[in-house]
């Protein structure tokens, strides 16, 4: 659960939901358990990685999964961490 900088917008850890509510928590189930409480619904789901690269049909390795992982090195350049205000400013 780390922000994204190859085109999707979302900044920082502290505006994704899962990070907030599950930040230390690495089992997807209890994951989408605690989400689906905190946000008042019966179930959500978050895809795992392998259910990701079956569903597109690419390998893991040809995957950026820089915002599951938090290693950006793929992208060759260590990335400003800015809120949604820090980049309007």
């Amino acid at each position: 659960m780390y922000p994204c900088y190859a085109g999707i917008d979302f900044p920082t850890q502290k505006e994704l939901l899962a990070y907030r509510v599950c930040r230390d928590i690495k089992d997807l189930e209890e994951i989408n358990r605690r989400v689906a409480k905190h946000i008042g619904v019966s179930f959500l789901g978050y895809n795992s990685i392998e259910g990701l690269s079956r569903g597109i049909g690419l390998p893991i390795s040809e995957i950026c999964l820089s915002c599951t992982t938090g290693d950006y090195s793929c992208m060759r350049r260590k990335p400003k961490f800015k809120t949604r205000k820090e980049m309007k400013e």
